[in-house]
């Protein structure tokens, strides 16, 4: 059969040609929507600006085939070889390329919106400026393809293979990377934001000056990456390996960097500003100053003049709030507990944390994760708030008051100690003035069982310092259907604040955030 015979045979209504073998044919410019060409041999054809929507070319071979401009909406492409084909301009919209072969195809502003292209093989074809929203390309072969220029926003490459590839100002927004290879590839000012990259392996890459705003890197490889001037501001970075990466001129603002080794690593100039950073490995690393100011615009800057003020800055641990309950925690209670929250929630936003559970035998373990260390105590005064013996407790957080303003005033104790004890009175100062209203009437119910179990309330600074700030005892039964704690009034029992000693070597752990 002929192209000359296949069009009669398709005038007339036929539409199934499996197995036709139609080399070298030409085929410009023909409407053949909806035709099935499964296994058919067509290397060599000529389909340009061909209509072949919906068709089935399942099995077929079209290698170094000419398809520029060809529509191929929704067509079943599964299986097939398209080697070295000209698909410059094509329209693959919703189309079926899974396990097609690809090699060396130009691609050249194809359009790939929404395709299924699950195991493609594209090994080193020309992808620039071409179209991939929201298609699936899980463990797909990319491997030294060129994407410059091209759209992957939304798209899933899971387990996919893009070593060595050339994806310089690619967009990736959004797009899920997680166990992707992308060894030696070039991400030069490309858009990552909002990507997962979880378990990706991007060792030796190049993403100087790329965007990953919020992106998630839990666990990738980026060991000898060039992240020069790259934003992660709001990234996960926690597990991630940096060993000789250059982060030079790198934003890390706002990211959760924990758990990382970064040993050899060149940290110099990273802006560092609101960063949730400990349990960090920096054995070697290279790292004369940081930038603190909250617009990374250099005006607060941290020097260091040996590996150990560098290794004793980054090593810090979670500022929390610890609030051991003498009760279970039943589902009930834990309603309750949480309508607190939301409540504190409505006032103030930044201290209303939700707490990380723990139910050992009788008691329950609630661990709050405070911001920073000048948040710590404002974050304890806030999860007291829903507790009966809170009143007491926060109490004992403002008479904290004039012992750390003893410390602001004691010139040996040093400038670090006094500005920062003098931030942490601040800001639980105006937590106290922002909640009072709720110590008023009913506003909170604590009339659960849970709420009026006996407390232990211990903060936890960066410096994983430890400083037990009350410990109340088991409430009795007052005669009057009323429960009080056996511990007297706070005026009557001075000496249960914390000493100074340990007041003095909680604020010296304390850390600007």
């Amino acid at each position: 059969m002929d192209a000359k015979e296949l069009l009669a045979k398709y005038a007339r209504g036929e539409r199934d040609f499996t197995g036709v073998q139609l080399g070298e044919c030409q085929l410009i410019g023909i409407d053949l929507s909806d035709i099935v060409l499964r296994g058919a041999l067509l290397n060599v054809a000529n389909f340009s600006s061909a209509d072949l929507s919906r068709a089935d070319l399942s099995q077929a071979q079209l290698n170094v085939s000419r398809l520029t401009g060809v529509n191929l909406t929704q067509a079943n492409l599964t299986g097939c070889k398209l080697n070295v084909a000209n698909l410059i301009r094509a329209t693959l919209v919703d189309s079926n390329l899974a396990t097609a072969s690809l090699v060396r195809a130009e691609m050249l502003r194809a359009n790939l919106t929404n395709a299924h292209a699950v195991a493609v093989d594209l090994s080193e074809a020309d992808l620039r400026e071409a179209q991939c929203r929201q298609a699936n390309f899980n463990i797909a072969n990319l491997s030294r393809t060129d994407l410059r220029g091209s759209s992957w926003s939304g798209a899933s490459l899971e387990q996919a293979t893009l070593n060595n590839v050339n994806g310089d100002r690619a967009d990736l927004q959004g797009a899920n990377l997680s166990g992707a290879e992308l060894r030696h590839s070039v991400l030069t000012q490309a858009d990552l934001s909002g990507a997962v990259l979880r378990d990706a392996n991007l060792r030796w890459a190049n993403l100087s000056g790329a965007n990953l705003r919020n992106a998630d890197l839990t666990n990738a490889k980026l060991s000898g990456a060039k992240l020069v001037g790259t934003s992660f501001e709001g990234a996960n970075l926690t597990d991630t390996l940096l060993v000789h990466a250059d982060l030079s001129n790198a934003n890390l603002m706002h990211t959760t960097w924990v758990n990382s080794d970064a040993s050899g690593a060149n940290l110099t100039g990273v802006k560092l500003f609101g960063a949730l950073r400990y349990n960090l490995t920096l054995q070697d690393a290279n790292c004369p100053w940081i930038d603190l100011s909250p617009n990374g615009d250099r005006l607060k800057v941290q020097q260091f003049g040996s590996p150990r003020e560098i290794s004793l800055f980054f090593s810090r641990a979670l500022s929390q709030v610890k609030l051991v309950v003498n009760a279970q925690l039943s589902p009930q209670a834990l309603r309750t507990l949480s309508e607190a929250i939301c409540q504190l929630a409505d006032i103030v936003p930044p201290l209303a944390v939700a707490p990380a559970i723990e139910i050992i035998r009788r008691q329950t373990i609630l661990t709050y994760t405070a911001p920073n260390d000048i948040l710590l105590l404002a974050v304890a005064y806030s999860a007291l708030m829903p507790f009966q013996q809170g009143k007491e407790a926060r109490q004992l957080l403002l008479n904290l008051a004039a012992p750390l303003k003893e410390l602001v005033k004691t010139a040996s104790m040093g400038s670090s100690v006094s500005r920062i004890s003098t931030q942490i009175l601040k800001v639980l100062t105006k937590a106290h003035h922002r909640l009072a209203p709720l110590d008023q009437g009913a506003v909170i119910n604590r009339n659960h069982p849970f709420l009026q179990a006996s407390l232990r309330l211990t903060v936890v600074n960066s410096s994983n310092y430890q400083l037990t700030v009350y410990q109340g005892t088991a409430l009795v039964d007052n005669g009057n259907g009323q429960r009080d704690s056996e511990i007297t009034s706070l005026e009557q029992q001075p000496n249960i604040l914390p000493p100074m000693s340990a007041l003095l070597a909680f604020a010296q752990g304390c850390h600007q955030p």
